[in-house]
């Protein structure tokens, strides 16, 4: 196997439609190795690259840092992927917009990674929104969720 995708690779067209049948038979487990995923890059295709991110995969720590590098294709897989229970909450702190923020606020409030709950504390919008979306979930279920805002809440409102 490693022989033919040698040979593949040795021709642009024939590695993009090899690339492009691997992504979209991809299973929601499997991501591109990190070859694949080089390759990839190098034909310099939006659409394809796109496309692998669109799919609902566990992707490697190298490739979740290359979204990092490009703030179109971060704010594309951040707003497609936003409803996920374990949705990485780094890459919203990397893409920094207030607006995505603000969605992913309003739709997910179950699970709040810690240094997300930091970025959210600094900003008065953010956190409020939080905590009325808590607030107007499940009373019982959420509350929980809140006591870890309670006393930096008290102090933050003290000071500003």
């Amino acid at each position: 196997p490693d022989s033919q995708y040698q040979i593949i690779r040795q021709n642009k067209n024939l590695l993009t439609s090899y690339l492009r049948g691997r992504i979209i038979g991809l299973q929601s487990y499997k991501c591109l190795d990190d070859n694949q995923f080089q390759d990839l890059l190098s034909l310099r295709r939006k659409d394809l690259v796109t496309l692998y991110f669109s799919k609902d995969l566990n992707f490697s720590e190298k490739q979740n840092d290359y979204l990092k590098t490009d703030r179109e294709l971060l704010k594309f897989f951040i707003e497609k992927h936003i409803n996920i229970i374990n949705f990485d909450q780094d890459l919203l702190i990397a893409l920094d917009d207030r607006d995505t923020t603000l969605k992913f606020l309003n739709t997910n409030i179950n699970f709040i990674q810690t240094k997300f709950k930091d970025y959210i504390q600094n900003d008065k919008e953010l956190l409020l929104t939080y905590i009325k979306n808590v607030l107007l979930k499940d009373k019982h279920h959420h509350f929980l969720n809140l006591r870890i805002f309670y006393f930096p809440l008290i102090y933050y409102f003290k000071i500003n």
